[in-house]
């Protein structure tokens, strides 16, 4: 299991005596991000509509890649030892508001289709069996269904960088394509 090898190889870290700054990012989108926002965006531009599974009041606070790497250089330039820190954007977002945010970018009219929870997967599963391997998978359903919000805790002010919003980050995103 993908999360349980990461915690082992934290805790080696941890207890190696070295000196150690881990960071646990929300979910990560930029440029060339073809998995999370990313793959948004490509399947809001293939699709006159946007399915979303249930009410889609899924809080999110995704980072824009920028300013990860902002944060590795301040980390580097002035490393607190022996610190873990769970870094996430500034705003919680709901998810049908980013895909609010996604369309509102994109040229031509769309809009957002609210399905049940139930339907959706099943309509993922037929999806899948109809072409075979997909990045979003019906199974993927359940964790993009889950609250996923980071301690209230302004890493940013600490470390002196100015996060960019989730709107401005899926403009860059559509002026790099």
């Amino acid at each position: 299991d993908y999360a349980k090898t990461k915690l082992e190889g934290e805790n080696m870290v941890k207890k190696s005596g070295l000196e150690y700054c881990i960071i646990h990012p929300s979910i990560m989108y930029g440029p060339t991000d073809d998995k999370n926002i990313g793959y948004l965006i490509e399947f809001a531009k293939k699709l006159p509509c946007f399915p979303i599974p249930g009410h889609g009041k899924w809080p999110r606070q995704p980072i824009y890649i920028d300013d990860v790497c902002h944060l590795i250089i301040s980390i580097m330039r002035n490393f607190p030892g022996n610190r873990v820190y769970g870094i996430n954007g500034k705003d919680v977002i709901y998810f049908r508001d980013m895909i609010k945010i996604v369309l509102n970018q994109l040229d031509g009219f769309k809009f957002r289709l609210f399905l049940p929870v139930s339907l959706f997967k099943f309509l993922m599963m037929a999806y899948q069996k109809l072409c075979g391997e997909v990045q979003f998978t019906s199974d993927q359903v359940d964790s993009l269904t889950a609250k996923e919000v980071f301690p209230d805790y302004p890493w940013w002010a600490e470390f002196d960088i100015d996060i960019t919003s989730f709107e401005d980050g899926v403009k860059k995103m559509l002026e790099f394509d």
